[in-house]
């Protein structure tokens, strides 16, 4: 339950400036590769439907880099959340999508 953005995230490749290099299904969801630098830098990835389902979850934050979600509803999140409902909606206003 709750992977609806992982889905998306596969699916139809948004751009999010990640590079994923391994689903796996136990937490976190995802090892990622982002540029940081002139180097890489690498990233573990949660995917939820909704930000607050990390903590519903009970998931150690201190595990994880970033959340990627469809709806970011975790006002004091202490983890980069990346909500894809807003990188879908920026790219529809750009022409993008």
């Amino acid at each position: 339950m709750g992977r609806i953005p992982s889905v998306g995230f596969e699916e139809f490749h948004i751009p999010i400036g990640i590079n994923i290099e391994a689903i796996q299904p136990a937490f976190p969801d995802a090892k990622g590769r982002r540029r940081k630098g002139k180097g890489w830098e690498d990233v573990w990835i949660e995917f939820e439907y909704k930000s607050s389902d990390f903590k519903r979850h009970d998931h150690n934050p201190k595990e994880c880099d970033i959340i990627v979600c469809w709806n970011h509803d975790w006002e004091d999140c202490p983890l980069e959340v990346i909500e894809l409902k807003s990188v879908i909606q920026n790219l529809k206003t750009r022409g993008q999508l």
